[in-house]
């Protein structure tokens, strides 16, 4: 198969644990189903491709690997039930879904490729799948996209780390894929959010951990501005805590909503919150909007 220079990288690299992030339509699942087979071109090698579902990898690795191999004239058998490809020199290619993990217990592998890795538990590795490759002391592949900084991050920094060299990690965006055109990548970046667009176009890693409107940034959400004097009416959000009553204000100009003001009450109740709002906006109109999981005090 023919592979990227970046995809390339990643194939020679000598490293026994590799860890590819890369972003949508990099390549990645090219790239694992090229190394799962130059493995298996070995004698006697077992060989897993484990994703996050059997669906997934029924759709899409397994006709594409099928057909491959198919044409290499290397297949003996084919298993469809069990994904699984007897090769004639005595190899297996197997495909796996993580979300039987129970059934991924008690092998021994040669080489194991998990693809879609942000979106498998973390015990699917280090419970069923790291265990597989003791007895051989062999080696193991990571694809994926990045979701949040999960256990997918944690092998990317074993990877960065310059005095561990059985992992060896890399950064790849779509662009560098070279299969997405750049016109393609630039509208992506017009219809999503920022940090959407940084996640699954430029393999960024991104939290939204505690964060209520994932798609902030202080960059582009704040700013210097005046209160307009034509505005007459104000929207308060109001979080019944007692160490501090909380309310932000705000006001909407064309659909937008601007928060321009914050109070916060030590040790209050909901009347000393009301007499606050009242004598700070009583020439306004107010519209509050409590948080309806709390109860008033």
């Amino acid at each position: 198969m023919k592979l990227s220079d970046p995809q390339q990288q990643v194939a020679n690299d000598p490293a026994r644990f590799k860890v590819a992030v890369c972003g949508r339509r990099f390549g990645k699942t090219t790239l694992a189903i090229r190394e799962i087979c130059f493995e298996a071109r070995n004698p006697n090698r077992l060989c897993w491709l484990v994703m996050p579902s059997y669906r997934q990898a029924k759709q899409i690795a397994w006709v594409q690997i099928k057909k491959i191999l198919q044409d290499l004239r290397w297949i003996k058998k084919v298993n469809e039930a069990e994904l699984t490809l007897y090769l004639k020199n005595g190899s297996r290619i197997c495909l796996r879904g993580a979300d039987n993990a129970d059934s991924l217990r008690g092998v021994g592998l040669n080489f194991l490729v998990m693809d879609e890795c942000a979106d498998i538990d973390e015990q699917t590795w280090t419970a069923i799948l790291r265990p597989t490759l003791t007895d051989t002391n062999d080696r193991a592949l990571f694809c994926g996209t990045r979701k949040g900084m999960n256990w997918f991050w944690d092998l990317y920094q074993q990877g960065q780390n310059t005095t561990n060299t059985e992992w060896k990690s890399w950064q790849f965006t779509t662009l560098q894929g070279g299969w997405v055109d750049s016109q393609e990548i630039d509208q992506a970046r017009k219809d999503l959010d920022s940090k959407t667009f940084r996640q699954e176009y430029e393999a960024t890693w991104e939290t939204y951990s505690g964060i209520v409107y994932y798609g902030f940034n202080v960059q582009d959400n704040v700013k210097n501005f005046v209160v307009p004097e034509d505005v007459t009416t104000y929207h308060i959000g109001i979080d019944f805590n007692l160490d501090p009553m909380s309310a932000i204000v705000s006001y909407i100009k064309n659909d937008i909503l601007y928060a321009f003001d914050e109070r916060q009450i030590w040790s209050s109740n909901t009347d000393e919150l009301a007499e606050e709002i009242h004598n700070r906006y009583h020439n306004k109109k107010i519209f509050a909007y409590p948080d309806p999981s709390a109860r008033a005090r």
